[in-house]
């Protein structure tokens, strides 16, 4: 039944999905029978999955996916092959291909599953639509102005991502330049006469290293367990191909700044290893970077044992995996499993400095 209302445009009908087209079925083509360097596209609900020599459908069409990606709509301008898995749809003369490829995407049809094992789309169901079609001559005209509008919100895309990428770089030099000591170029004029030489920290630092030692190791003997490892002196770094530093700076071994430690997955096996105590922390968990306060999974007192419990303002570092130099600072204790590095900051560092850094 055709409405004409009010509340419509002038000249433009209010129609069911099922008076204005038909959902064709497609024709299974198994993978094994087509020819891959065929001139015809051979659609699926996903689009094109191959090509061969002969095609279904002689004309331009709509594929619209009928089993798995239920309603994806695809159009093809040449003649195809839709499988089985598929509906195509040829417009009539009344109607602009491109019209009626925007006007089944705007449908939903995706929505329109009703299936509780394999996705499937009954065509009666899409018919029952209801749909508004405007005469020819104003298709044509919607579908050039959509066009020009996807044009410019890809263009806007584009822009956004170039902008993004700029953000990136510009990102990067600013952290450059802080660890070269350029932005920090001005207040060390202004502030000559306090500043202390980096060698003086690095001699602070190495001597709290020491004592943490002792202390360790102290406690490790009374208790009768494994003594700690002891500090490593590392040899002096050669600075002969290294950039020139700003006066007072100074180039040093990342384990003089902090501790380096490799995290462990307690085993799995074991759920009393696992309970909503402690934050384990694994590389996905460090998407907010600078400030990393939970995670997916957590361990039990019990699994924390098996771990090492890592503070809250710990540089955590992604060493194993597609995402290596993934970086995050966590704002509370918790521990990481073996594809990230931790370095804990020692006292005389500002946590963040070190994030930062790496």
């Amino acid at each position: 039944m055709v409405e004409r209302n009010n509340s419509l445009p002038k000249g433009w009908i209010s129609i069911k999905l099922g008076q204005l087209v038909s959902f064709e079925y497609g024709k299974g083509l198994v993978k094994k029978d087509r020819v891959e360097k065929g001139n015809y596209p051979v659609y699926g609900s996903n689009g094109i999955v191959g090509y061969h020599n002969e095609h279904y459908v002689s004309e331009s069409c709509l594929i619209v996916g009928r089993k798995g990606a239920v309603g994806a709509v695809h159009l093809s301008k040449k003649p195809s092959w839709p499988i089985d898995t598929t509906y195509y749809v040829i417009p009539s003369q009344n109607l602009n291909l491109f019209f009626l490829y925007y006007l089944l995407k705007n449908v939903r049809l995706d929505n329109l599953d009703k299936s509780t094992a394999i996705p499937g789309l009954n065509r009666n169901d899409a018919y029952v639509q209801n749909v508004k079609i405007p005469p020819l001559p104003e298709q044509n005209r919607i579908v050039t102005k959509i066009e020009e509008l996807f044009s410019q919100l890809d263009a806007g895309i584009a822009e956004l991502k170039k902008a993004q990428e700029g953000l990136k770089i510009y990102r990067q030099s600013v952290l450059k330049y802080a660890f070269e000591g350029k932005l920090t170029e001005g207040w060390r004029k202004e502030n000559a006469d306090k500043l202390e030489p980096a060698h003086e920290l690095i001699k602070r630092i190495k001597a709290e290293r020491e004592k943490q030692y002792q202390i360790a190791y102290e406690q490790a003997r009374k208790e009768g367990k494994k003594k700690p490892a002891k500090p490593k002196e590392m040899s002096p770094i050669d600075e002969s191909e290294l950039a020139e530093l700003p006066k007072g700076w100074e180039w040093t071994y990342i384990m003089n700044i902090g501790e380096v430690v490799t995290g462990t997955t307690p085993s799995k096996k074991e759920a009393k290893y696992y309970s909503k105590k402690y934050p384990f922390f694994k590389p996905t968990d460090l998407n907010s970077g600078s400030n990393v306060r939970e995670s997916v999974d957590y361990l039990s007192e019990a699994g924390i044992k098996q771990a090492r419990l890592l503070p809250e303002n710990s540089t955590l570092i992604t060493c194993i995996g597609a995402t290596i130099g993934k970086t995050g600072i966590i704002r509370i204790k918790g521990a990481s499993n073996q594809q990230i590095n931790a370095i804990i900051p020692n006292v005389e560092i500002i946590p963040d400095f070190i994030y930062y850094l790496c």
